[in-house]
């Protein structure tokens, strides 16, 4: 993940159409800090303490989100899950599934669990109370991040909000073998008379996750005094 100062000081170098060619076959997934005072609509303004992934509009790449060290979008705050939630690209357009207890909600109406919901361009996702994720397509972005072009909260690429889902099963092995090996082919999924269906079954098993975070969120310290300080105990007799 990119800190999003420095994807803002890339854009002052470019254009957005030199941007977009750039990033042709690649949407843009905007992670930021969620605050309750703050609005995540197509006129608020980028939160200082977002970070930008880059992903490829491929199907059948899972892109899964939580604590733990092997998730792509990887946080670290106590409402995330270790696997909160996977998003993935299909031929309907950008998906979601929410793994989570503490639930991901699409404008702010909580999707259902285990169930792939459509997650339309820059329709803000918030993972319980930590991150709000937003994704992008390149040409977008720019206009928003750059004030050039207004950003309509629009519905790009037939996708919708519907929590109608669809079936897509690969096996874990598969994944962990990509994963391994960037360079593969992606994992296909395996034949179904029900191929219109979408059911990412995705698991980290039980290894110990490891990582750097893309989001740490620090608890502020207390300051000297501001607890009270109680009084010793009565000495016995």
């Amino acid at each position: 993940m990119t800190p999003i100062d420095e994807v803002l000081e890339l854009l002052k170098q470019t254009s957005a159409a030199d941007f977009a060619a750039r990033h042709a076959s690649e949407d843009l997934i905007l992670v930021e800090p969620y605050e309750t005072s703050l609005s995540y609509g197509p006129s608020s303004p980028l939160h200082s303490g977002g970070t930008v992934r880059f992903v490829r509009r491929q199907a059948g790449i899972p892109i899964p989100a939580g604590r733990d060290g092997r998730s792509t979008i990887l946080l670290d705050h106590r409402s995330v899950s270790r696997l909160h939630a996977v998003i993935a690209y299909t031929d309907e357009g950008w998906k979601v599934m929410d793994k989570s207890s503490n639930g991901c909600y699409l404008s702010e109406e909580r999707i259902p669990k285990e169930q792939a919901t459509g997650l339309p361009y820059e329709i803000p996702l918030r993972l319980g109370k930590a991150v709000v994720v937003r994704v992008f397509q390149a040409e977008r972005f720019f206009g928003y991040a750059t004030g050039s072009a207004p950003v309509g909260g629009s519905v790009l690429n037939g996708q919708t909000a519907s929590s109608a889902a669809d079936t897509w099963r690969i096996p874990l092995d598969q994944i962990q073998a990509a994963a391994n090996n960037p360079t593969a082919p992606p994992p296909t999924p395996p034949a179904s008379p029900t191929a219109s269906k979408f059911d990412l079954d995705f698991d980290f098993g039980g290894e110990a996750p490891q990582g750097k975070p893309t989001m740490r969120f620090e608890r502020p310290a207390v300051p000297p005094g501001a607890l009270p300080t109680l009084p010793p105990p009565p000495s016995a007799g």
